[in-house]
């Protein structure tokens, strides 16, 4: 099959998102089709390069995407997927394209909407909780721990006691906004020909707090790993003498990593 897989990141500048697309994309090669990659991010200015990376062809898309908040939210998401998922099109007739897989936040929605007008079948990988929580990790501050308690289609906007005047109405409208945001990338997910949930908690968890993702077709596959490569490294003279702690992962309060340290 010709493959495309669309990503928010990939190889070698890139997070546990892209690094997980990069094994999946090398599992499929090794299982003889092909794979291309297109890999969008938000850029100061909109860009678009071809490049290689392991032997995989990669179109790096930058979207035009400043540091204003609000002006840089809908950038990179309502007007990202209609740019994207246009350019989308295009590849998939172009390259003869049999499915597209989206793999995170920006690149599912465009990939679904790009497929279904191609008349293909469409993947979408879910690794957080950007379906139901416009911040995508239900945390109420970058200090607490707690999942948020109820439904956060709001992204942390209370609806509370009314407000008048401009405060009440920016509330209002960003609440709207938001609430169609989440609208969208749930209806994208439904009309997938299948969705791909990390764990089991996470596929849970977005039914429950989102029940019109009951009708997606949500299976639980982890995260592909080179377990060769994990095995050698384990095999090899340790890098440092003496007991070490090895921690992987990025460092934030919701990850854990000070409950390591202590």
């Amino acid at each position: 099959m010709n493959v495309l897989l669309v990503t928010d990141s990939f190889p070698p500048t890139c997070g546990g998102s892209g690094w997980s697309t990069y094994e999946l994309a090398r599992g499929m090669r090794e299982r003889g089709h092909q794979v291309l990659v297109v890999s969008a991010a938000p850029a100061t200015r909109g860009s678009e390069s071809e490049t290689t990376y392991d032997g995989f062809r990669v179109i790096e898309y930058r979207v035009f995407a400043p540091p204003v908040p609000g002006l840089r939210n809908y950038l990179k998401n309502e007007r990202t997927y209609r740019i994207l998922s246009t350019r989308l099109q295009r590849l998939i007739a172009d390259e003869r394209i049999d499915i597209v897989h989206g793999q995170h936040v920006m690149s599912c929605v465009p990939a679904v909407e790009a497929a279904q007008l191609a008349g293909i079948p469409s993947v979408c990988t879910v690794r957080d909780y950007w379906p139901v929580c416009y911040r995508s990790d239900l945390l109420h501050s970058p200090r607490g721990l707690e999942l948020c308690p109820g439904c956060s289609r709001a992204a942390g906007i209370q609806r509370g006691r009314p407000r008048t005047g401009v405060t009440g109405l920016a509330m209002t409208m960003a609440r709207i906004y938001l609430e169609g945001n989440l609208r969208r990338k749930q209806t994208a997910l439904i009309s997938a020909d299948a969705v791909i949930a990390v764990s089991s908690r996470i596929a849970a968890d977005l039914k429950a707090r989102a029940p019109v993702l009951e009708c997606a077709r949500i299976q639980v596959i982890p995260n592909p790993v080179n377990t060769a490569a994990v095995c050698a490294r384990a095999a090899a003279t340790p890098p440092i003498a003496g007991p070490y702690a090895l921690y992987v992962g990025k460092l934030a309060p919701n990850k854990g990593t000070s409950y390591l340290v202590d």
